[in-house]
């Protein structure tokens, strides 16, 4: 999960757009969403967690590769790297009070 924070911010700090860092950020969100979403099938609790959280992780993907993610208009957008780092704290904080 941190891998993915190390690259949203790397992609939304750059100076220009970078199509390799986009495809990593692209492939790492895939890999973040399928482990959350398998963590949720060993208990009831994290059956919970994972429901009570889906806000949380949607705001998550959505400031990670929302605005002008992959556009040809791109900009530097630090404040969508705050945003997930945000969301993936309480994602997690909830995650870890639910095992």
């Amino acid at each position: 999960m941190y891998e993915f924070l190390t690259l949203v911010t790397e992609y939304w700090m750059a100076e220009q757009r970078d199509t390799v860092l986009e495809a990593r950020v692209l492939a790492t969100k895939l890999i973040v969403m399928a482990e959350l979403r398998r963590i949720q099938g060993h208990s009831g609790r994290l059956r919970r967690w994972y429901r009570d959280t889906e806000e949380r992780r949607l705001d998550m993907i959505d400031a990670a590769t929302g605005g002008c993610f992959q556009q040809e208009n791109w900009m530097a957008d630090p404040s969508r790297a705050l945003l997930v780092a945000r969301e993936m704290g309480h994602i997690l904080g909830e995650l870890r009070r639910a095992c």
